[in-house]
């Protein structure tokens, strides 16, 4: 009789304790728009595992830094490589974007009457980027091709910062910027609000065969990471629940995504930024 008075009023503190216990589902924003985008799929995770799901939007920076405070992370795959490599968290899943797929690519782009043709000629030039630390498709992926064109990053060209991948094609369409770096897709996503025919895109090429156009190398897309302090069941749910997203439910449609993949093993994103000379270990 003991044991069970003993056992059920264990039961009674146990329940409120996994009651009571949140997920802090951490999202890098870099277009404003986490909240709107990312919210099905915090409630998607939620049904799943039935545990709360707490949305937090942030940047890319204070993301890295904070990682150890999140307990599900959705970033971008230079983040990513500098949170996993803290050892706090598992890579448990790719994102299957609904235009580009399980991977993405940067591109380049000027007014189509800047006279600039190449990556060379950018030498001299303003650029406009989201981040020079952690972005990927808005930075680091396109700072790798001026390399390899024979730009010094710190002498060639003058960066500036600006708020959103948007901000930086209404810059270059006003020409109040020479150049601008975005992910391939954010052309196609704005062309109904921006009249994206008065850019060009340097470097040009085919991306995956299809319509869409990159200036850079592909590379693996964002990451999903659990940390390794939760439950294992726990983390195989969310992985479970994540594969098993179809481009039709609300969760997917409402991110721009087909789902989510097994996750890629990101030797190309890791190859990057041992290039970029970018130190994982120091962030």
């Amino acid at each position: 009789m003991k044991k069970i008075l003993i056992g059920i009023i264990c039961f009674m503190f146990w329940v409120p304790a996994q009651a009571d216990k949140t997920l802090r589902f951490a999202v890098m924003d870099f277009t404003g728009d986490a909240t709107k985008r990312w919210k099905s799929l915090s409630q998607y995770i939620s049904t799943a595992t039935g545990v709360p799901v707490k949305l937090i939007k942030t940047q890319s920076i204070p993301l890295a830094k904070r990682a150890d405070k999140f307990d599900v992370i959705l970033t971008n795959p230079v983040s990513a490589m500098i949170i996993h490599k803290k050892q706090a968290h598992n890579i448990i899943a790719t994102m299957n974007h609904k235009t580009t797929g399980p991977t993405f690519a940067g591109m380049v782009i000027v007014h189509k009457d800047s006279g600039i043709n190449t990556l060379k000629d950018l030498s001299g030039k303003k650029i406009g980027v989201v981040d020079l630390k952690n972005a990927a498709g808005g930075y680091l992926f396109q700072a790798r091709e001026l390399t390899k064109a024979g730009l010094d990053l710190k002498k060639d060209v003058k960066f500036t910062v600006v708020p959103s991948q948007k901000a930086i094609i209404h810059k270059v369409i006003k020409k109040r910027i020479d150049a601008g770096f975005i992910r391939v897709g954010m052309l196609a996503l704005y062309k109904d609000a921006i009249d994206v025919s008065q850019v060009n895109i340097l470097n040009k090429q085919p991306y995956q065969g299809g319509p869409l156009m990159r200036s850079t190398q592909v590379y693996s897309h964002w990451a999903v990471l659990t940390a390794k302090t939760l439950p294992a069941p726990l983390q195989a749910k969310i992985k479970a629940a994540l594969l098993a997203l179809k481009p039709t439910d609300a969760a997917a449609s409402a991110g721009n995504i087909n789902g989510f993949t097994e996750a890629a093993d990101y030797t190309d994103v890791r190859a990057l930024m041992q290039d970029m000379g970018y130190s994982i270990d120091t962030e």
